[in-house]
């Protein structure tokens, strides 16, 4: 799902949409010609669109819940968030600085007295991004749901506020930070100040299964190992929620009423476009074979959310785009869908690779089966972690048909690496060690 860096890209093109979304009583027709396309050429098995606007809240959905099975998506249908559930980490935030039990200026280490904080990183910093922290947490602190780890990455000297730099390791410290200081895990500070104020009842980090989508990468399923997500990561991810939901939150957001001080750090946790005319904020998510994207205008008091059972690279985001601003051009999805490779394409890409800076870790093996890009992975040891097949979405770039995993393979002499491994928000640079 293409992000909305895209958006100024997209305004250069002519629009179809000869309403004003602020007046409408219904999803127009156009968007739901565009979604129908989008799933009955197989870019994804299904979607759901909801529209928030001063005349009421609309969603419309399209195709199935899991491929080859005829259950329904709808507004009810619940999917995995990814890092949406940054806003609501932020959201935590901001109501407990509304409340005065912190500040924007709280310093971590004020939390946290045994650390060592190179940044004297303030909540705030970790909020905006602007704490000069790594985007991908630690392996290890993930691995051992260890706080200590993930708290240690507060060691590099910074002078602070940073340029902004999306970070899943400041999120997730936030997240942290906000449990602490009310002695409740982070799930628990959301359902207490955020969930049953909204009235969210389909939103947790434990899924209803009843109303869980399936998790595909573009048309193939996703294996679903374990739908709950590490306990030091929750602040930057791990969220299922439903569009009826998410209506509800970006709602709370169209109707919030600015404070001076609240004007200073501008709708923490969202990201943030400005055109000639207007501004809006958004944010979306990727997450276990699903994706979501959520916006809003506050001059228009329209807001957008879009869901898919599907993690994929192509225009649907522009969906989203298109209802905040009828300027943008829909989508047709007129191209094909993810493709596979030919023997001489995937020539160059078979190999032994290693994650950078970790030669004695785990090693990542792929190989030509019969036109089929194949994914092992094993231990240092030589013990078979995964071997899976992978399925082609794009030039050089692979997602395993198992599970919410992608490898972008490179060609360029001014990279020290050969290929990047994305899993939801994290990135890992692969390093090529032989060719077989």
């Amino acid at each position: 799902m293409k992000y909305v860096n895209t958006i100024i890209i997209c305004l250069l093109l002519v629009g179809c949409g000869n309403y004003k979304t602020e007046e409408l009583t219904e999803i127009p027709p156009e968007v739901k010609k565009s979604i129908q396309r989008a799933v009955d050429g197989k870019h994804r098995p299904g979607v759901v669109v909801g529209l928030i606007n001063p005349n009421g809240t609309y969603f419309y959905s399209y195709g199935t819940a899991v491929v080859g099975q005829k259950k329904e998506l709808s507004a009810d249908s619940q999917f995995a968030i990814g890092s949406l559930t940054k806003l609501f980490t932020a959201e935590v935030f901001q109501r407990l600085v509304d409340n005065q039990t912190l500040s924007y200026q709280t310093k971590v280490k004020d939390i946290w007295p045994d650390i060592v904080d190179g940044g004297d990183t303030e909540l705030w910093h970790l909020a905006s991004h602007k704490a000069a922290l790594p985007r991908k947490i630690p392996y290890e602190a993930i691995a051992n749901n260890d706080p200590q780890l993930l708290l240690a990455t507060l060691k590099r000297r910074e002078s602070l506020p940073a340029e902004y730099e999306y970070s899943n390791t400041g999120m997730a410290i936030l997240g942290l930070s906000l449990a602490q200081v009310q002695k409740n895990n982070l799930a628990g500070l959301m359902e207490k100040v955020v969930f049953k104020p909204m009235g969210l009842t389909q939103t947790s980090y434990q899924p209803n299964q009843e109303y869980l989508v399936g998790m595909h990468q573009v048309m193939e399923p996703v294996e679903q190992r374990n739908t709950s997500s590490v306990e030091i990561a929750r602040g930057a991810g791990g969220l299922y929620s439903t569009a009826k939901d998410l209506a509800k939150f970006v709602s709370v957001q169209l109707n919030n009423t600015e404070t001076a001080t609240k004007a200073r750090y501008e709708k923490i946790g969202w990201k943030k476009y400005k055109s000639e005319d207007f501004v809006s904020y958004y944010h979306g998510g990727d997450g276990n074979g699903n994706q979501a994207f959520v916006g809003y205008r506050p001059d228009n008091k329209v807001g957008v959310v879009l869901l898919s059972n599907s993690s994929t690279d192509d225009d649907l985001q522009t969906i989203a785009l298109h209802l905040l601003d009828p300027a943008i051009e829909l989508p047709k999805f007129d191209h094909q869908p993810a493709r596979k490779y030919s023997h001489e394409e995937l020539a160059s890409l078979v190999g032994v690779y290693s994650i950078k800076g970790d030669t004695e870790g785990n090693s990542f093996t792929f190989e030509d089966s019969n036109g089929r890009l194949i994914y092992i992975e094993k231990t240092a040891e030589g013990e078979l972690v995964r071997r899976t097949r992978m399925l082609g979405i794009g030039k050089d770039k692979f997602q395993l048909a198992e599970m919410p995993l992608t490898i972008h393979f490179l060609y360029t002499e001014t990279k020290n690496y050969n290929a990047i491994m994305t899993f939801q928000d994290q990135e890992y640079y692969l390093v090529k060690k032989s060719d077989n």
